[in-house]
């Protein structure tokens, strides 16, 4: 013989007929966190089971079967007080609706109960139909309360309370637990806030129930499948925001070590920012999805899918350098300028001379058509950096526009196959997939380097964390040789900072070179004595 609570099969250790049947479930209704429609009937209402006598002691996992007991008996339990049947009875069959003499009371408790059902209070019409004897039962030596709730349990017309699935019988016949149901008049599949609501409402019932109740009764509490998914979903929502800020911080640690550049590393995670919104705007609107578990884990982990193509623009955007900056007269503007003079009637017909500033980029500077950029091109192309950004935003896309596109085309075609799947879950993933493909693609391609054209960084920029870092690691080696001179006894005062000199080593190349040269380096010399 074996007892079932919802949890796993469980052996009795004092129970030889159990007839209990306590099934703590989940009723089937998708996922909600929006109010329930208005004209719902009450056919489909959650269900909440009153339970007595038990006291759960276990736990389930996530995953596998929890090996410890689930529940115990309580042995303070005793049905046959007569008080404890009245407190029991009253419990299971009064509820608070939030009125007063038909008004509704501010703040009061209401439980929401469209119907309900209690076998003790088809025991109560039994006993004064059949047997004649008042509810509650007071046991005499000839009349015992169990016996008469054995010979209610196997009176034929006891199948409509329910009797035989809800009460738990001890091996010398004494009722050890029961539990009772009643319907509550808002849908399986109300919305959180409401389920939250009306738990509370619950709590607060069983918990002023339990205060006064005598030790023969106490200890009764309540379970729902929509308590348990009200809760899951708040916890949901509520982790929801701590895990993608915990992703974009992740993600602005990993982009800002491969680029190196603040500026950049904000651009990437701008983008992502505006994936995710695309992909929930893709599954609340477009596929008209339920927010819920599913949809968390894929605004979750395809966050990390959304990086990708943004991090191979901005990989490239950085990488590339200006080889190339000259300055050219604009044959067109030349013409433009004159016809404009000769409308104007001007006298001296000179024409206007239109000069344009051009750039080449490239991530390999030893296959770029190098020439010598003069003082005049290096002035230009420090008074023009918009030109700059526009060429290094070129540069990475006509590098990263193709293998983008193919990777894109890969990745819907190999998530179309999805569709043709009879689980509704593998239809889902795919749908997603292809909706966070779709907008990486359009903000990677089209967003992206319309953001770095206007506010990206310019040719060495980049390496300003580097810089700063440099420099801090150099100012704490300088102070650490000066207290290693003091100690040494090299330095005897304090020296002037006029006395400090340092002989410089320009680098070996030209100075308006292109391309890796040697970095200008300095040798700190001390003159003492």
């Amino acid at each position: 013989w074996s007892c079932y609570c919802g949890m796993r099969p469980c052996r009795g250790a004092d129970v030889e007929q159990p007839r209990g049947a306590l099934r703590l479930r989940v009723p089937w209704g998708g996922r909600r966190l929006q109010a329930p429609s208005p004209g719902r009937v009450q056919a489909d209402g959650a269900q909440v089971e009153i339970v007595f006598g038990l006291q759960v002691t276990g736990t389930q996992p996530l995953v596998g079967v929890s090996e410890a007991q689930p529940y115990q008996f309580l042995s303070t339990f005793m049905l046959e007080d007569p008080w404890a049947q009245r407190s029991a009875l009253r419990l299971c069959s009064q509820f608070p609706d939030g009125t007063a003499g038909g008004r509704r009371v501010p703040g009061a408790l209401d439980l929401r109960v469209a119907r309900w059902q209690c076998w003790l209070n088809d025991f109560a019409g039994w006993l004064k139909a059949t047997q004649g004897i008042d509810y509650p039962v007071r046991q005499t030596p000839n009349l015992r309360f169990h016996d008469l709730v054995w010979a209610f349990r196997a009176w034929p017309g006891s199948w409509s309370s329910g009797v035989s699935e809800a009460v738990w019988f001890a091996h010398d016949g004494r009722v050890r637990a029961f539990f009772s149901r009643a319907v509550l008049a808002i849908p399986q599949d109300a919305g959180q806030d409401v389920a939250s609501a009306t738990r509370r409402d619950w709590d607060a019932h069983f918990d002023a129930f339990n205060a006064t109740a005598r030790a023969s009764v106490r200890g009764a509490w309540h379970t729902s499948g929509l308590w348990v998914r009200a809760e899951s979903e708040r916890v949901i929502r509520q982790s929801t925001g701590e895990s993608l800020g915990i992703a974009a911080c992740c993600v602005l640690l990993c982009v800002l070590l491969f680029t190196r550049s603040v500026v950049l590393s904000l651009c990437v995670i701008l983008m992502t920012t505006g994936v995710v919104i695309g992909l929930f705007f893709h599954m609340m609107v477009i596929m008209g999805w339920k927010f819920g578990a599913v949809e968390v884990l894929s605004l979750i982990i395809f966050a990390g899918f959304a990086v990708d193509y943004n991090l191979h623009v901005a990989h490239a955007y950085h990488f590339c350098r200006v080889c190339l900056a000259s300055e050219t007269a604009d044959d067109e503007g030349r013409r433009s300028g004159q016809a404009s003079h000769a409308g104007r009637g001007s006298s001296d017909g000179g024409a206007v001379a239109v000069r344009r500033f051009s750039m080449v980029a490239s991530d390999n500077v030893h296959e770029a058509p190098l020439k010598p950029m003069g003082s005049d091109a290096q002035d230009g192309r420090r008074s023009h950096p918009s030109v700059e950004r526009f060429e290094r935003s070129r540069f990475s896309l006509q590098r990263m526009g193709g293998p983008i596109l193919a990777s894109a085309a890969t990745t819907m075609g190999c998530a179309a196959f999805l569709f043709a799947c009879t689980l509704q879950l593998f239809k889902d993933i795919g749908s997603v997939i292809i909706g966070v493909t779709a907008y990486s693609v359009v903000f990677s391609l089209l967003v992206l380097p319309a953001l770095l054209m206007v506010g990206g960084p310019r040719n060495r920029h980049h390496l300003a964390v580097p810089r700063l870092l440099r420099n801090l690691l150099n100012h704490w080696v300088q102070d650490s040789d000066d207290e290693d001179d003091e100690a040494a006894g090299i330095i005897g005062a304090p020296r002037p900072e006029s006395a400090r000199r340092f002989v410089l080593h320009t680098p070996a190349s030209g100075v308006a070179a292109c391309g890796q040269r040697d970095a200008p380096k300095r040798t700190r010399v001390i003159a003492f004595g």
